[in-house]
């Protein structure tokens, strides 16, 4: 064999064997397997990163009841997600001064505790329907005139609880003829304030923090509201602020003028009887039902045991109070 074929194949064959051997040197070779815990650690940051939010809209703190005034305290700011429809929520890069804008304002429905706020689900100081969202359910608004200067001093503001006094004239029988005198008693008892005048709150910056009106929007029940809408007419009312500690109990007019108002109103006098020479004091309304009051007074006032000594006669239906 010449000596140049044999050097040929003896080349061709190391090829052969080192591709061999690098063949099988490569499928050996163990292919690198990444940890489980940084495959968990990347998965969880692609998530944060896509879901990561760029804005918050605003929410309430707390449950809100329908008719709740708005303070600082009802509101917070809640991180959304950005791929979310937010239209209709008040958003802090779009108007990161929502807050002052609600403070004041009423929830007309009732909100969960994270419910985001919408335009529609307040209503602003003197808009359409602001009353009736402050109303609680089953009452009545009623509007009446005060005296301005006897309202406790212009210290009385909306949402907080008074007394109606009412001021009225009744006729007294004395030796000498049928005089008239003033009145005084309580018509209605813890009633809330919903309105002076026409302001719903406090006006910002008023001198020594007053607010004096000539009307007063109170809540009532459908029936005292009516006996209050007669009653305006009968007298002068004024209103005495109670305590925040006095809020509680009996609410709405008084059982008495309540009766009295079953009776039939008339225009509101009375009748003081004299009996041997010393007042049986009797008041008893005069005009529709007022016949059997007197008839009661007078009658009392007659079979009095003690003729010399005052006693008063507080006849069923019909108010009572110092003359």
């Amino acid at each position: 064999m010449p000596v140049m074929r044999l050097v040929i194949l003896l080349v061709a064959a190391g090829a052969a064997i080192a591709a061999a051997m690098l063949v099988r040197g490569l499928q050996n070779q163990p292919v690198p397997v990444q940890p489980i815990q940084s495959v968990q650690q990347e998965a969880r940051a692609a998530t944060r990163e896509k879901a990561k939010p760029a804005q918050s809209v605003l929410v309430t703190a707390e449950d809100v009841r329908v008719g709740t005034y708005l303070t600082p305290e009802h509101f917070v700011w809640q991180p959304w997600p950005e791929d979310s429809n937010t239209t209709a929520f008040f958003v802090d890069t779009i108007d990161p001064d929502a807050i002052d804008g609600l403070i004041g304002a009423v929830v007309r429905i009732d909100m969960m505790a994270g419910e985001p706020f919408t335009a529609n689900k307040v209503v602003h100081p003197g808009s359409a329907g602001f009353m009736s969202a402050v109303l609680t359910p089953g009452m009545r608004a009623v509007s009446m005139e005060i005296s301005a200067d006897a309202a406790a001093g212009g210290f009385i503001f909306p949402n907080d609880r008074v007394d109606v006094l009412m001021l009225y004239e009744v006729e007294v029988q004395t030796p000498g003829g049928t005089e008239k005198v003033d009145q005084i008693d309580t018509l209605l008892e813890n009633v809330r304030v919903l309105a002076i005048d026409g302001y719903y709150r406090p006006i910002a910056g008023a001198e020594g923090g007053s607010l004096i009106g000539s009307r007063a929007t109170v809540e009532l029940t459908p029936a005292d509201a009516m006996i209050l809408t007669a009653a305006d007419d009968q007298g002068n009312l004024a209103l005495t602020l109670r305590s925040v500690g006095e809020v509680e109990g009996r609410t709405g007019v008084t059982p008495r003028w309540r009766n009295f108002a079953k009776a039939g109103w008339g225009d509101a006098s009375g009748v003081r009887v004299f009996a041997g020479g010393s007042p049986n004091m009797a008041v008893a309304p005069v005009g529709n039902g007022a016949g059997a009051a007197e008839d009661r007074a007078r009658q009392q006032a007659s079979n009095a045991t003690d003729p010399a000594a005052p006693t008063q006669v507080d006849p069923e239906g019909a108010p009572s109070g110092t003359f």
